[in-house]
């Protein structure tokens, strides 16, 4: 077995080891915040076990102190309250992040994630610490970067500017591409992806969060009705699916990018162009579906697919034997075919979409 077979199979364990470490967390999670809605669990204390306590010899300092104790478990201040009193969603998004950067961090310092690798020889060099520091920044900086974008969409929705639709779409559209634009500038190790993907797993946190009503402005925002629950559906599905594909094609294969630019840019702008001008060009098998919409994803779709993949050939991240018309050609076709898939009645386009842009990307530009 070679070594770059053995680096791409403890590579794909990593991704597996973060995902169930991910699940793991938020089912720990979970259980945690669910004593939030429990009933408090109270003491009884009757007259005699009262006159028991006080009874004793103790001083009149220590009888005040038992009196104020006895009367804050009466009037039901729980440990459950006292311990979650500062609980809040910025303390776990900031707290699950700064721990999963110390950890990738130490992954790469101990050579357990790979370096640059060389094309010559097909091995993989040293995650130096210059390039741990600029993968710790930049993902430092594309989280916060990510956080103003929701902040600012968020305040359009919170100040009427638009709907939570709009709101919900204009996430869907910007947030993928925009992060992808800063792939490149992460550090050329192999390793750079977890970083990256550490970004998105705090949104992920995020709209965990948001889904069991730990942040109602960001629930309210991604959701189409204002039911919190939405934020676990689709939204959630995206930056799930957009978690995967770039730990497992980051900027070195068009599959990821072709991916996410269909779902991002493709569905999005399906919805919001459809929603402005479709009223009087619908399809006539679908109320929902608009001719102007269908035309609006498969445009959206290939523009920023092929602008994606000319980046990270741009910057030596990716290879191709394509000419640029011939790539811009098959990217059209990818994103023809799904704006159709999109108009089927049948599953959630969050990830039938993706799935079928990996699959047609795999077999057209891989």
């Amino acid at each position: 077995m070679s070594l770059e077979s053995i680096n791409k199979r403890s590579n794909n364990m990593l991704v597996l080891l973060l995902l169930f470490t991910f699940v793991s967390s938020a089912d720990a999670l979970n259980g945690r915040i669910s004593h939030l809605g429990r009933p408090p669990r109270t003491l009884a204390l009757t007259p005699s076990t009262r006159d028991n306590t006080l009874n004793q010899q103790t001083s009149k300092e220590d009888v005040i102190q038992i009196e104020s104790v006895i009367d804050a478990i009466e009037t039901n201040a729980t440990l459950e309250q006292i311990s979650f009193r500062k609980l809040d969603k910025k303390t776990i998004a900031i707290g699950s992040f700064a721990t999963g950067l110390v950890s990738v961090s130490a992954l790469a310092r101990f050579g357990i994630l790979n370096g640059p690798l060389d094309t010559a020889s097909q091995t993989y060099g040293v995650y130096t610490n210059a390039m741990i520091g600029q993968d710790i920044g930049m993902a430092i900086l594309t989280a916060f970067l990510g956080y103003v974008l929701v902040k600012l969409i968020s305040m359009g929705y919170e100040n009427d500017l638009y709907g939570s639709k709009v709101s919900r779409k204009l996430s869907h559209v910007l947030s993928a591409p925009l992060f992808m634009i800063f792939f490149p500038l992460f550090s050329a190790a192999d390793g750079s992806r977890f970083f990256a993907g550490l970004v998105i797993m705090s949104n992920i946190v995020r709209l965990y969060l948001a889904g069991i009503g730990l942040d109602a402005k960001l629930a309210n925002s991604v959701s189409r009705s204002g039911d919190k629950s939405e934020a676990l559906g689709g939204p959630f599905i995206y930056v799930c699916l957009f978690e995967v594909f770039t730990l497992l094609f980051w900027r070195t294969s068009p599959i990821g990018a072709v991916a996410m630019s269909t779902m991002a840019a493709g569905d999005g702008m399906a919805d919001l162009i459809g929603r402005k001008f479709g009223r009087n060009n619908k399809w006539w098998f679908s109320e929902d579906k608009s001719i102007v919409g269908t035309v609006a994803f498969a445009v959206a779709s290939a523009l920023t697919s092929f602008g994606v993949v000319e980046l990270f050939m741009a910057t030596g991240y990716m290879q191709s034997a394509l000419l640029p018309l011939e790539l811009f050609t098959r990217v059209s076709i990818i994103s023809v075919v799904c704006a159709l898939i999109e108009l089927l009645p049948v599953g959630d386009d969050n990830y039938t979409v993706p799935i079928s842009a990996a699959a047609l990307a795999s077999l057209l530009l891989h």
